[in-house]
């Protein structure tokens, strides 16, 4: 098995797990934080984004200004070309554009939110029980990390910096990470899996691999005209505002190519049409003005920094090193979901057996109950029935409350004697049989199924989950700003 490829760094922040992603979930504390408080609620309204950041630091974060907060939700609902490939919560109202990075978003009193319909099929409600907490002045707070079914680091990417380090993560298409995970869950290693290029949702130019790790981000300009060109799109994350302060100063030049321009109002896309100074621009002159106006970008891999699962900082030497280490966390995640499910399966079956069992032994005379406690202990086991531990569990909570002043006859056999005379009834038997069937069908169907086929279900339902939200937002584009027609209001 390969090794995953990487490198521990020491960087002088004091917390450095408060700017640096997780390779497990992708997330920074405080967008974990928000999340968190989202998917425990049960409603699923939306929300003020103001609001929402006051319960967010009530909760979990009273050293971070509610600013800070909002800005975070604002942009983990962006979702214009160059912010995220999925962003996990709605943006309802006016949450920013391309034009100016999403620095044009209205104030968090103005705005709504609530978790896309994506994103409960990323973070799966069932691996809720097995998210580690924090654990601050004896209360939980939130998760350490959550557990995505894919590697969303690689998905939305991330960048940030700071004294003396940086990371610069690219963004990749949801569908090749996908296919690299199955690839090594049919066995292969991480030579086997294929490199992948970064990818912006929506965004419609031209990328191409100069490199291993090196990649040209290339906009799109063609001519229509004699003298005319248009600019229909730009590199990712080159915004149209400071785009068009480029092309402002580049015109005011007196070697200018340009003679003038006209900027045509688009919410998610981008159109210029140039006026050019040469009737007849060859090849070599448009790239040449290519490279003067920015639309070639060059993104590289070399800083891929992340915190590992211990939370120490490490630089990895390529996007499948990522993809590689987070597919061991993440099988590592299912061997331990089967087990408890398996376990939780398995601790109902004996419950019903043992009611079955116990009521036949009553009914037919073979248990005397009227013995002392010992006694009966001892004459249980004899018949084959093993007390269940941790028995709590399985009872409702308001229910323990309720009954937490009555001792058990006999400890570890709660489950029998709460049974009552109606419950061994015929009916009620026959019930009880065809339910512990079925529990058989089910311990018997889950141990016959790889983990690799449970995280293949789950990839299944992910991507239909996307394909419904690429659907809905391609019939629902972000509106244009009604006072500038997306020129930029001011």
């Amino acid at each position: 098995m390969t090794s995953v490829d990487k490198e521990q760094l020491t960087i002088p922040e004091t917390h450095p797990y408060r700017c640096v992603p997780s390779v497990r979930d992708g997330l920074i504390p405080t967008q974990r934080k928000i999340l968190h408080t989202l998917l425990q609620q049960k409603s699923g309204k939306e929300i003020k984004v103001d609001k929402l950041a006051c319960n967010v630091s009530v909760f979990y974060t009273r050293d971070v200004d509610q600013f800070e907060i909002q800005k975070d939700i604002i942009k983990l609902a962006q979702n214009f070309v160059g912010a995220n490939n999925i962003n996990y919560l709605k943006p309802e109202g006016w949450f920013g554009s391309r034009r100016e990075g999403g620095q044009d978003a209205v104030s968090g009193r103005y705005i709504y939110t609530q978790l896309s319909d994506v994103t409960r099929s990323i973070f799966i409600e069932e691996d809720d029980c097995l998210l580690v907490r924090r654990v601050r002045k004896g209360k939980t707070g939130e998760p350490r990390t959550l557990m995505p079914v894919l590697p969303m680091i690689l998905v939305n990417g991330y960048e940030a910096s700071g004294q003396g380090w940086q990371t610069r993560i690219p963004p990749y298409n949801p569908r090749d990470i996908i296919e690299n995970l199955r690839r090594r869950m049919r066995g292969g290693s991480k030579d086997g899996m294929q490199s992948m290029q970064p990818w912006f949702r929506n965004w419609t130019g031209h990328v191409e691999t100069i490199d291993q790790g090196q990649y040209s981000m290339k906009g799109e300009m063609h001519k229509t005209s004699e003298s005319v060109m248009e600019i229909t799109e730009l590199p990712p994350r080159l915004w149209t505002q400071d785009f068009k302060s480029e092309l402002d100063k580049y015109i005011s030049e007196p070697q200018s190519q340009i003679r003038k321009y006209t900027e045509h109002p688009s919410s998610q896309g981008v159109r210029f049409v140039l006026e050019t100074t040469d009737l007849d621009m060859d090849t070599a002159a448009q790239r040449n003005l290519e490279a003067r106006l920015n639309l070639l970008k060059t993104i590289t891999t070399d800083s891929l920094v992340a915190l590992d699962e211990s939370g120490k900082v490490q630089k990895y030497a390529t996007d499948l090193d990522i993809l590689k280490e987070f597919y061991l966390l993440k099988l590592q995640t299912y061997k331990s979901k089967k087990y408890l499910q398996l376990s939780a399966l398995k601790k109902d079956l004996t419950k019903w057996t043992d009611q079955s069992k116990f009521a036949k032994l009553l009914l037919e005379g073979d248990l005397d109950i009227s013995q002392d406690q010992d006694t009966l202990a001892g004459e249980l086991i004899h018949h084959g029935l093993i007390p269940i531990e941790n028995f709590d569990e399985l009872i409702p909570t308001k229910k323990r409350e309720r009954d937490a002043d009555n001792k058990p006859a006999v400890p570890g056999y709660e489950h029998l004697f709460e049974m009552t005379v109606a419950s061994m009834l015929p009916g009620p038997m026959k019930v009880l049989e065809t339910s512990i069937a079925s529990k058989k069908a089910q311990i018997a169907e889950l141990d016959q199924i790889s983990v690799e086929e449970i995280w293949e279900a789950d990839l299944v339902a992910f991507e239909g989950a996307w394909k419904r939200q690429l659907e809905h937002d391609r019939q629902n584009p972000p509106r244009t700003c009604k006072r500038c027609g997306g020129l930029g209001c001011g």
